[in-house]
């Protein structure tokens, strides 16, 4: 009976003590929130048309972070798709060249190209809209028969192998070419990505029009 009551006492002391010295030591209080980097593929950390220096012609998937047009490429597996924005070649409208590659000897790609409206968007810095202009189809016919601007590539839709690659023309309203900047978005579709291909175009990309 002794033994037990003793016990039980020594219970009770210990109890308190830890209690005690619990309620001696605070809660530290929650550290900062921590926020990963961007991808360094992504140039997502630059301000717009910036680039770290020896990141010329670049890698990087184009998505969910944009990549900087014509020194950036996306690249999903064997596809390669680049964005070269060259301006105003009349004062009266804002094109853009893109290019598709396929890296994979044995699979040709199925280029299906940008032409419906609903497969680009073009947006400036305060989320103005500039809808795609569709290239009138005896203009495409001519385009097709044309000289292309490179060795081993074709215009508009059709295979692409690693020994031809493919290009398509995006033109938009020259009020366009007034912006900071223009962030680009492709449907991935017409090349088999699931996902969007996200470009940035800078204002140094972009020609004046003509007075």
């Amino acid at each position: 009976m002794l033994r037990s009551a003793l016990l039980l006492v020594g219970l009770l002391v210990i109890g308190c003590g830890k209690k005690n010295r619990d309620a001696e030591v605070p809660a530290a209080p929650p550290g900062p929130r921590v926020v990963a980097p961007p991808p360094q593929d992504s140039g997502a950390d630059n301000a717009p048309g910036a680039m770290r220096p020896g990141e010329e012609n670049g890698e990087g998937r184009g998505y969910p972070n944009r990549l900087l047009a014509k020194f950036w490429r996306a690249v999903r597996d064997d596809v390669v798709v680049s964005a070269e924005p060259f301006g105003s070649t009349d004062g009266e409208r804002f094109m853009v060249m893109v290019w598709v590659k396929n890296r994979n000897k044995n699979k040709p790609l199925q280029f299906a190209n940008w032409t419906q409206p609903g497969q680009v968007t073009l947006k400036d810095q305060t989320g103005k809209r500039y809808p795609l202009v569709p290239i009138p189809e005896n203009l495409e016919q001519v385009m097709r028969k044309s000289k292309a601007p490179e060795p081993n590539s074709a215009y508009g839709s059709g295979p692409v192998t690693t020994d031809l690659k493919r290009f398509g023309l995006l033109e938009f309203d020259r009020a366009a070419l007034t912006a900071e900047y223009l962030d680009l978005d492709l449907d991935g579709a017409p090349v088999g990505f699931a996902d969007p291909i996200l470009f940035r175009i800078p204002k140094d990309m972009m020609t004046q029009p003509k007075k």
